[in-house]
């Protein structure tokens, strides 16, 4: 499955900036978390079942990976790194092809960048598996991956 991106005038600096934006205020949110007493950003299903959701340990897995700790990372949330890997390999592709063809993307005509998607199932089926066995971890053998890791 394929998706084509053609990077325009338009939308060439949107594209471009739009994960250095997304850093900016994943910093942002971090300091605020940070600053918020203890306890008041639980996860609700967590606080109901005592199991994680798909979701848990995620913020954790993209500030441990920021950090350069990515096996903390990939233990805290897996998908996080399954990710990360083919977003950078994709904005580097389109840096690449915009400075190849600047002129041609300035002038309005474009140039196509080809995006397969099949890294998008890898990773929810990636955040499946790790729902289901962090879990069955977690109530069968008490063990629990999440543990250590502060925010």
């Amino acid at each position: 499955m394929k998706y084509d991106i053609i990077l325009t005038r338009r939308n060439f600096i949107p594209l471009l900036t739009a994960p250095l934006i997304g850093a900016a205020l994943f910093f942002l949110y971090i300091c605020i978390i940070e600053r918020l007493p203890s306890g008041s950003g639980d996860c609700v299903f967590h606080l109901a079942t005592h199991m994680y959701c798909p979701g848990c340990g995620g913020t954790r897995a993209v500030k441990l990976l920021l950090t350069g700790h990515p096996l903390l990372s990939l233990r805290a949330h897996p998908a996080v790194l399954f990710t990360a890997a083919p977003l950078l390999y994709y904005y580097m592709k389109c840096w690449i092809r915009f400075l190849q063809n600047r002129r041609a993307v300035l002038q309005g005509n474009g140039v196509r960048i080809t995006i397969r998607l099949y890294f998008l199932f890898v990773t929810l089926a990636v955040i499946l598996l790790f729902f289901i066995l962090r879990n069955i971890l977690l109530v069968s053998f008490d063990i629990d991956l999440l543990k250590g890791l502060a925010i």
